[in-house]
């Protein structure tokens, strides 16, 4: 075992107990196969990058000494040991503003947005990030603005910090916040001088507390994480880790997981950034959509995320929760997920730039929902899913089952708008919901109870479990209970969609949806719920879709109207229900049995019919959930387990292991601007199994070039502000060398513009034939293009198809390059071409003349058509073909 002690410690020491190193990036550089690291009690002020490899017999461990506590804190230390010091009253401020009495010039990325986030160091409430000056300088607590992310009008969301870019300054308040639609005890009314009080402050800019990149078989254990601006540990490219007895403190997120593949996270508290005065708008709209658990990139990545398992976690305080949608394959179970204003679990997987969509295969079980605007939410935003003829691609879905549900307090969603406004805060949450109406992956929901607070919108069935059918996968709802502590229990099944009478009737057809629903039980406990009228309004429902469909679909036929009969529930959401069923609760054998070919370890309690219906079969213990163990499924807080011994502690099974990566050099892409472009061509390149960097606002010194395999350069560096932003004749040289060598240089568009220089010109004319750089307001006009050599590997697959995007692209007349030597692979009849290849000794200059980004399919904003999923599929095609031969040492072919 190796030791890190941050009072005792020395980094000239040998690691051992008696000489410990004394910072932790400093020690795990040192930490080979097999080793574990010891931290010892107390704060690290640092950043840590962990980039250690194990192996399955040899994992690598990073610890906190047991029985006390190790923090690692990527905050700004001033404010935590001499706060005295730090602050001092703003001069113009308005009362109880302080700023910081040094300046911290450049904390920010970008002129506008939150550059800071922030904690009380004794309690670890949050510090509201702010956005803007006049919010942090308000005292309106009202939601009377005009323009929800304006900056005319201006509302204060609490305690809070805000730096400065002008000044360098930062800038604290921690006026009392007053909001009387909240109780006394959600109000902060402690200390407003920050001199007298500690106080965690992490830039954004500064970057993640704790990162893990390209690590292999290690486990993180019992630390604690704070201090980021951005996100507390960030997981990048890892195989086979394990995150145990950690608390994460995130900002914009809590733990962020990219292109990573077997990944427990376990007996682990994520908290985020809602103060229990904070409300959706202010985090949403004024400061960051910020998640807690962010697994799910609205742009595809490679390889992404597989095998997963949360087990035992608590994620709480945030505007959105656990985006695991993208991931293929998550275990999620004995979880604790609460106060989340808007997306509980996200579970929309999309389609990716390959066309493929990896994600789903998600288990959800026996874990506690609460205090959630949206459990689980469905959304494309910025991504995509692909059009298909007869729907919409979806992931492969997956189970939510033997979950309790408790909606009964109140949601921070609604935020009164006026002093003489109504002032009850009583937004409720709800089971399922979207954004932009995409299509909701495949569920299966099933022995689940919720308490419902509110009656479901547009009564819909199951507490909305009828939702998103219209071009949704299946849908399967059998054996839950749902009773409502007030309002009244949802009864509207799915639609069944007639052909519209100005359709032609040839081939024209229903759309029956992809539904089922049996066995489930329905109850309120609002005064005047009668379970007659209730089966009268569901019944007719069913019989009125089996009228539309043409047959008897038999949905909800063996369903129940009747107190299931708990051990105790209350309406008061600060009683604790008990939800386990009574001996005459009429739920006991009562459920239906589920589908033969679902997997058996849904079937333990329910493996036959008749079964009993809801979370807890009638001779099952309730799971205990959260950290240690600390909670019932009815949120009950009980005497903690006691951490499970290191050896313990093992590494997911099954699971699937990364794609091979090629032993090349690495590739790169730098970024001007605009460079939409980038992620396609990044994507296309990891695709094929080539490491690759991304470099923005970034010059790659030509004496680099022998170092990548592959450059690829996107975009107009002027734009970008980088500087040099064209060849010099010595740079000309260098990348003649480079290409001779085997490099293959790929400009798109304005990455040409390297050339714009007379040196530059000249080298591409003696290169390529007769190109010159043509002003873009005097762009010649050309003939359509079409496809030059249809026997070639990067464009035999668009042999037959119809001209469409390589006829006339955007913009292509304007870039198209004209030359005399080499391979134009899509032109005209004029020696122009969007697509060329010329061959430089044993490497290879590549020109695309035309945006497929431009060409991308619908995202939530826009339409598409099969027909355009194919367009920009040929496209992406031609791009990982490029990849694939430097991947695989083509170039000189």
């Amino acid at each position: 075992m190796k030791f890190v002690a941050a009072r005792a410690g020395d980094d000239a020491n040998d690691g051992s107990e008696q000489k410990p190193w004394r910072t932790i990036q400093h020690s795990v550089k040192q930490l080979q196969p097999g080793e574990t690291l010891v931290v010892r009690g107390g704060t690290y002020h640092e950043h840590v990058v962990v980039t250690a490899v194990g192996t399955v017999e040899k994992p690598v461990t990073i610890r906190g000494y047991p029985g006390e506590l190790a923090v690692i804190d990527g905050g700004l230390p001033e404010f935590q040991l001499s706060p005295q010091t730090a602050w001092e009253p703003c001069p113009e401020g308005v009362s109880g503003e302080f700023r910081s009495v040094k300046t911290y010039p450049g904390l920010h990325t970008r002129n506008e947005g939150v550059h800071l986030f922030g904690h009380f160091a004794d309690s670890m409430i949050p510090l509201h990030g702010y956005r803007l000056h006049g919010d942090l300088r308000s005292d309106n607590v009202y939601w009377n603005l005009d323009n929800k992310v304006g900056k005319e009008e201006f509302i204060y969301c609490g305690p809070g910090v805000f730096y400065d870019a002008a000044t360098g300054r930062i800038h604290v308040r921690l006026a009392h916040t007053r909001m009387k639609y909240l109780a006394d005890e959600d109000n902060y009314t402690g200390e407003t001088d920050p001199r007298k009080l500690s106080l965690v402050i992490g830039a954004a800019s500064h970057g993640p507390t704790l990162s893990l990149k390209d690590c292999r078989y290690g486990r993180l254990l019992d630390l604690v994480v704070r201090g980021s601006g951005s996100t507390a540990i960030e997981i990048d490219h890892g195989e086979q880790l394990v995150l145990d007895g950690v608390t994460a403190y995130g900002a914009a997120s809590a733990i962020r997981v990219a292109d990573t593949a077997g990944l427990r996270v376990l007996n682990t508290a994520c908290r985020g950034p809602s103060a229990p005065w904070t409300f959706r708008g202010s985090l949403k709209y004024r400061s960051v959509e910020a998640r807690i658990f962010s697994a799910s990139s609205w742009t595809p990545t490679w390889p992404g995320n597989r095998d997963f398992e949360l087990a035992s976690n608590e994620f709480t305080d945030s505007v959105d929760g656990v985006f695991i949608g993208n991931v293929k394959r998550v275990r999620f179970h004995h979880n604790l997920l609460d106060n989340v204003s808007d997306d509980g679990v996200f579970l929309t997987a999309g389609t990716a730039f390959d066309g493929e969509t990896p994600g789903g295969e998600f288990e959800i079980t026996q874990n506690r929902f609460s205090r959630c605007l949206t459990t689980f939410a469905f959304g494309v935003g910025h991504g995509r899913q692909k059009v298909l003829a007869d729907r919409i691609q979806t992931g492969s879905g997956g189970h939510i089952a033997r979950n309790v549900f408790d909606f009964r307090r109140p949601v921070h969603y609604y935020q009164p708008h006026a002093a003489d406004d109504p002032q009850p805060v009583d937004s409720r949450g709800r089971l399922f919901g979207d954004h932009g109406s995409p299509a909701w992956e495949p569920v299966a929901f099933h022995h689940n109870t919720v308490l419902n607070a509110d009656t479901p919108f547009r009564s819909g069935y199951g507490g909305g479990t009828n939702g998103g059918m219209g071009r949704a996968g299946a849908r399967r709802v059998f054996n839950n209970i749902f009773l409502n502590t007030a309002g009244q229990p949802g009864y509207v099944l799915p639609e069944i969609v007639k052909p519209k009478p100005d359709e032609s009737a040839a081939g024209a057809k229903s759309f029956v949806p992809d539904f089922a629903a049996d066995g489930n039980l329905h109850w309120s406990l609002a005064p005047g719920f009668d379970a007659t009228t209730f089966l009268g309004h569901l019944r007719r429902s069913s019989r009125t879709v089996d009228e539309r469909a043409g047959r008897a679909l038999g949905w909800a036929s063996r369903d129940l109207a009747a107190d299931p009969r708990c051990e105790r529930v209350s309406p008061d959401w600060r009683v604790v229900c008990d939800l386990r069923l009574r001996s005459d609760s009429p739920t006991l054998r009562a459920g239906v049995a589920l589908p033969h070919e679902w997997p058996l370890r849904f079937k333990e309690y329910s493996n036959e019919s008749p079964c009993d219906i809801g979370a807890f079969p009638a001779d099952a213990t309730p799971a205990r959930i959260g950290m240690l163990y600390r909670w019932t499924l009815f949120g009950e807080e009980v005497e903690p387990f006691l951490p499970r011994p290191v050896d313990r502690i093992a590494f997911l099974s099954p699971w699937t292991a990364s794609p091979p990566v090629k032993p090349n050099k690495p590739a790169v892409v730098v970024s001007g601007y605009p460079a939409p472009d980038v992620p396609l061509i990044e994507y296309a390149l990891l695709r094929q199994g080539l490491r690759t960097e991304v470099l923005e606002q970034t010059w790659l010194k030509t004496e680099d070039y022998p170092n990548y395999s592959a450059i690829a350069v996107i975009g107009d560096l002027a734009r970008a502000k980088i500087e040099p932003h064209v060849y010099s004749p010595d740079d000309l040289k260098r990348v003649t060398s480079y290409l001779e060598q085997g490099g293959t240089l790929i400009l798109l568009q304005r990455g040409r513009d390297l050339f714009k220089t007379p040196h530059g010109t000249e080298w591409l004319q003696q290169t390529i034939g007769f190109d010159k750089p043509v002003p873009r307001a005097k762009s010649p006009a050309h003939g359509p293009f079409g496809v030059l050599a249809q026997d070639h590997p990067w464009t035999k697959h668009l042999a037959g198809a119809a001209a469409s995007w390589f006829a006339t692209p955007p913009h292509a007349t304007e870039f198209a390059l004209k030359a005399a030597r080499g391979e134009r692979l899509i032109g005209d009849n004029d020696s122009h071409a969007i697509l060329y290849r010329q061959r430089i000794g044993r490497g290879q200059l590549v020109y695309l003349g035309w945006s497929p980004a431009a060409s991308l399919p619908a995202t939530r904003d826009r339409a598409s058509s099969v027909e355009h999923e194919a367009e920009f599929e040929q496209q992406m095609q031609i791009l990982l073909h490029i990849a694939a031969d430097v991947a695989n040492g083509n170039v000189a072919e």
